[in-house]
């Protein structure tokens, strides 16, 4: 099919890889997802009564799920062995750091400083290791 024209040959374990990085990061989408609760929205919004979250995968890293999806595009392409899945999954990623400063704006227009503390001692997309 035209799907494995653009194959390109990886190991089985580094297929396997991708399966277990896939797992992995769908235990923390859910754990993120659970922890924003009501506040989660596929949009760039605030809700009038939304709080700062700071609990779960947020204790530590400030996006968690765009880590996730990050982390879903890597394993995609290790279960895929195929360039197409490269090239989506590189301008999904592209697309997604693109939103990521948007999103910060707006959160720093709503919590201010209590926002400014948060990203000071967490990670954007993983742990902080100092600080």
């Amino acid at each position: 099919s035209w799907f494995q024209l653009f194959g390109f040959p990886l190991p089985l374990w580094a297929r396997f890889t991708g399966i277990f990085l896939a797992l992995v990061g769908f235990v923390i989408f859910w754990q993120a997802h659970r922890a924003l609760g009501k506040h989660f929205s596929t949009q760039l919004k605030l809700l009038q009564k939304h709080t700062l979250i700071q609990s779960g995968p947020y204790r530590r890293v400030r996006h968690p799920m765009y880590a996730v999806e990050i982390l879903l595009s890597i394993a995609a392409i290790l279960m895929s062995a195929n360039i197409l899945i490269v090239a989506v999954s590189i301008a999904f990623v592209i697309l997604l750091l693109a939103r990521i400063p948007r999103e910060e704006k707006m959160l720093i227009e709503r919590f201010g400083n209590q926002y400014r503390r948060y990203q000071y001692r967490t990670g954007k997309l993983f742990p902080r290791i100092t600080r």
